[in-house]
């Protein structure tokens, strides 16, 4: 019946329709389970989308009562990684498609493994012979595998985001692609002139379908301003780098940490304009966006293992080889930051090879991909990028199970750049990453455990007065505490601390020496990694901020001569192998000695001694004491 009813709506003569569309019909907020389909009609009329498996097969139709130019559809309850051809119509009249030049496919359920290629636009807005170039060279290198979404990374359309302009530079620049390829855009400083983050109002806001509420997976963000989605075992992740607060206490990066514990994806990329690293027509070490993102966004990014960081702003095409913990400026980048100097091409220095499950710290590259619309002659020198072109050109990226492959395809077609990370890469022990198949790996093989060697107690380890211990055991485990603090300690010399940030692991050992015997009690092991900072040439502190459950979340040790050295740690969450109380009354033993060490396995090490002979501070829920 609502075949038959399309069909004789299809056969009207073309001069009796009374509206024209003028705008798409163009997709938006693909997902696994549905999908929004846009248009404009040049006279107000209601909404009807019809769909099915083929053209000709269009079994379903879904209505929307309003009238109006510009009209927007959901169709829900989709198969994943499914085709459907559809037509837009109103009640009265097919307005276009039923044919294969219409039609969508939705994403693979979250985790499903995927054949993903995206086609990525940066500064694309100019809507003129250069934005005509790119798209005529992407068309061609993509002839026979056309992209399954396509990204905009901002200055979208020029000069002021109006909608003329977008009609210009989107609408009818990619008429044939936006029929039948998903847009996920993020908002630039010219897209920002007509439009409000803020309120999230304004001609990008009136554009775009965005998720507020996790309709294509993530975390519910509640703004369209930043969101995320998935794409199988891809999770992307686009922030407002323009508008709004960038700050590490802002609600958008807490929204990211929350977004990023949550999902379970082997792939992660992220996007926003603003490039973090760029010498290009902007400058990354003097403008505060490309500054602030890169010192407050791109740590968390890091922390959960994003493979791929993709923003514009900077007309020109810009690329780092596989780097970790660069969070300073042009002259701040340390040999150790750059996991993998080569190419990326297997056919030059060879793909960027990283763990089998995604893991934090495993390196991400950086491409500042804003050279769709236009060039602009800059130094292009920064010292983090491995590739910097004055060309014109757009991204093409293929995502396939364990390898992504990443092409920049200039004006003629070929592939300017190109570059493979390849998750083939097994767990290694004492790597410094944290793989899937291991408990711990602190970036050394002492013990053959990939952890720092079992806890030796030390006699010659430097002392310190006063020291403080507190433990404490709760009801809920999450509440369970351990704070330590050794102060005016003996002399340490800084070189002795190693360097945690790059290859020395610490641990902290709690011992029970009553009775003149010693009883290892436990061990929190602090691995090598970029979350320890140094500060001066002074002291190294650690900050976790994976927001891991549990775990050892402040490490702080400071040098210098008799009496000015110090060290704390503090940790919590369901520690493992946090002793329990050693009876119903007390914690430990009533004429316990507790020593406490914290070593490093370059042979450092700082002790402090506990006599617990007060039972009002020795009890079954916790054990506090001071010794001056």
């Amino acid at each position: 019946m609502l075949l038959s009813s399309l069909l004789v709506l299809a056969l009207v003569p073309a001069q009796a329709f009374a509206a024209v569309v003028t705008r798409g019909p163009y997709l938006q907020r693909s997902a696994s389970d549905s999908m929004v389909v846009r248009w404009r009609t040049d006279v107000a009329t209601d909404s009807r989308l019809y769909y099915g498996p083929a053209p000709g097969a269009l079994t379903s139709f879904i209505d929307g009562a309003d009238v109006t130019k510009d009209h927007e559809l959901t169709v829900t309850g989709l198969d994943p990684t499914s085709t459907y051809t559809y037509a837009i119509a109103s009640s009265s009249e097919v307005l276009a498609g039923d044919d294969d030049a219409h039609h969508f496919r939705t994403h693979p359920a979250p985790g499903a493994p995927v054949d993903l290629r995206l086609w990525v636009l940066g500064d694309s807005g100019t809507a003129d012979a250069s934005a005509t170039a790119v798209r005529d060279a992407y068309r061609g290198f993509s002839a026979s595998r056309p992209a399954d979404l396509m990204m905009l990374l901002g200055d979208n359309a020029y000069n002021t985001g109006s909608d003329a302009e977008y009609q210009a530079a989107l609408f009818n620049m990619y008429l044939p692609e936006l029929a039948y390829t998903p847009v996920w855009p993020t908002i630039g400083n010219h897209d920002a002139i007509s439009a409000d983050s803020l309120t999230e109002s304004g001609v990008y806001y009136d554009i775009f379908s965005l998720p507020r509420w996790g309709e294509s997976g993530g975390v519910a963000s509640g703004t369209r301003a930043y969101y995320s989605f998935d794409y199988g075992d891809v999770h992307f992740v686009c922030l407002d780098s323009h508008d709004l607060d960038r700050s590490p206490g802002g609600a958008m990066l807490a929204w990211l940490e929350q977004d990023l514990a949550a999902t379970q994806a082997r792939w992660l990329v992220a996007f926003w304009h603003h490039p973090p690293y760029s010498d290009g027509s902007h400058n990354s070490d003097t403008e505060l966006p490309l500054g602030e993102m890169r010192r407050n966004a791109v740590p968390i990014l890091e922390e959960y293992g994003v493979d791929l960081l993709l923003s514009g702003h900077s007309h020109s095409y810009e690329r780092s080889p596989l780097i970790d913990g660069y969070y300073g400026s042009s002259g701040q980048l340390e040999p150790w930051m750059i996991l993998n100097p080569g190419d990326g091409d297997p056919a030059g220095d060879g793909a960027y090879e990283k763990a089998t499950v995604r893991a934090g710290h495993d390196g991400s590259v950086y491409v500042v991909a804003g050279s769709s619309g236009q060039i602009t002659a800059a130094p292009l020198n920064h010292p983090v990028m491995l590739v910097s072109l004055e060309q014109l050109g757009s991204l093409v990226v293929d995502i396939t199970d364990d390898t992504m492959d990443v092409s920049f395809v200039e004006t003629s077609g070929i592939a300017a750049d190109h570059f493979r990370i390849a998750k083939t890469r097994g767990d290694l022990c004492g790597d410094g990453i944290l793989g899937g198949t291991e408990d711990c790996d602190d970036g050394n093989t002492a013990g053959g455990d990939c952890c720092p060697a079992d806890c030796t107690f030390d006699l010659g380890c430097a002392a310190a007065a006063p020291v403080a211990l507190r433990v404490r055991h709760d009801a809920n485990p999450a509440g369970d505490r351990l704070d330590w603090k050794w102060q005016n300690g003996q002399a340490i010399d800084f070189a002795e601390l190693g360097d945690p940030s790059l290859s020395t692991a610490y641990a902290l050992c709690v011992y029970d020496y009553s009775a003149d015997a010693l009883l290892s009690l436990t061990r929190l092991s602090i691995p090598a990694s970029t979350a320890w900072r140094s500060i001066g040439q002074r002291r190294f502190v650690y900050r976790d901020r994976s927001g891991a459950a549990a775990g050892v979340r402040r490490v702080a040790v400071t040098t210098g001569l008799d009496g000015a050295t110090k060290a704390h740690l503090r940790a919590a969450g369901n520690l493992v192998g946090l002793p329990a109380a050693a009876a119903a009354d007390r914690y430990f033993e009533q004429d316990s000695h507790v020593v406490v060490q914290l070593i490093n396995d370059g042979g450092r090490c700082w002790t402090s001694n506990f006599l617990a002979a007060d039972g009002a501070n020795n009890t079954a829920a916790q054990f506090i004491d001071t010794q001056h």
